[in-house]
């Protein structure tokens, strides 16, 4: 017979992501923006989209997807600019899309 898949996560396993509001609050996607605009402006792009994803992962706005393109734009990480870009409003996107042409990428697809 086929061994049966485990039932349960190991307990080193850190737990899924529920998708709550309680699993990352305010003060923790506040925190990760604001290290995200130090990093950012202390020259590390690459450090900056990382925390905006995580803050993404609790919480979206316009102005959080605004700010994932221009690091991602900066860290010259074409598929991740290209995706936020999709999320960013229409309105807002000439300005983030001029930055990123700027840096060589085409945020968008084609």
């Amino acid at each position: 017979t086929a061994p049966r898949p485990p039932t349960a996560a190991p307990a080193s396993a850190p737990p899924p992501p529920t998708g709550k509001r309680g699993s990352c609050g305010e003060a923790e996607v506040g925190d990760m923006m604001n290290r995200a605009a130090v990093a950012y402006s202390g020259g590390s792009a690459g450090a900056a989209l990382s925390l905006t994803r995580a803050a993404l992962a609790c919480r979206q706005t316009d102005r959080m997807y605004w700010l994932a393109v221009l690091y991602a734009c900066t860290a010259h990480d074409l598929g991740a600019a290209r995706a936020y870009f999709a999320k960013v409003p229409a309105g807002l996107q000439a300005g983030i899309e001029s930055k990123c042409n700027k840096e060589g990428l085409d945020v968008r697809t084609r």
